[in-house]
């Protein structure tokens, strides 16, 4: 929008129009009115999101690893009707090449939406040890059969596996990859399980310390 605003305004060298007295609000209400907007496709989210999808399987470079929408006989393992997909790599983030031989690291984010979805990141560490998320699968359930994708870049072969405590994700790893030289636990889920632990068999607060 600013750079539509920064161009009409620049364009002015005659007589002021009503042209060149345009507001964002005028935008966003030409926006409304045809029907324009670059995310939302529909207002009904699961059209919306079919649409992108759609759209990006035109593109030169498809972002999209995989997809099943809800309602829809899915051809994935593991997969219901009811159950949602959506795999996503971008174009930049085939830097998983380039860095997974080093370390991969898988974990998921959960409660961050109304619909009960899951995040599940992929993420490598360049040489400068900063994280970059490289793969992204968002999705209803979380399990091994789900997490089978195998990359459109090949097999990395990585050196080390993080991710949390539980075992699908590694499962999921070396079911379609190589398996890594080290597999290390995320520190905040080691911490968990040990006061968990701790907690179940040890009932004096002095002696859990």
């Amino acid at each position: 929008m600013n750079a539509i605003i920064d161009f009409v305004r620049d364009s002015h060298a005659g007589p002021l129009t009503r042209d060149h007295l345009t507001t964002r609000l005028d935008l966003h209400n030409i926006k409304h009115q045809y029907n324009i907007n670059c995310m939302e496709k529909d207002q009904d989210y699961t059209n919306s999101v079919f649409y992108w999808v759609a759209e990006m399987e035109t593109e030169e470079h498809n972002p999209v690893l995989c997809f099943n929408s809800q309602g829809e006989n899915s051809d994935h393992a593991g997969f219901e009707k009811n159950d949602f997909l959506l795999g996503i790599q971008t174009q930049f983030q085939q830097m998983f090449v380039k860095y997974a031989q080093k370390l991969v690291c898988v974990d998921a984010t959960h409660g961050t939406n109304s619909y009960d979805f899951q995040l599940v990141t992929v993420l490598v560490i360049d040489n400068y040890d900063e994280g970059i998320p490289v793969a992204c699968l968002i999705s209803n359930k979380e399990s091994a059969d789900i997490l089978r994708i195998r990359e459109r870049c090949g097999d990395p072969k990585a050196e080390i596996f993080a991710s949390d405590d539980a075992e699908a994700y590694h499962n999921a790893w070396v079911s379609s990859f190589s398996r890594p030289g080290r597999k290390l636990f995320c520190s905040w889920h080691v911490d968990r399980s040990w006061r968990r632990e701790i907690g179940a068999h040890i009932k004096d607060k002095g002696q859990q310390a």
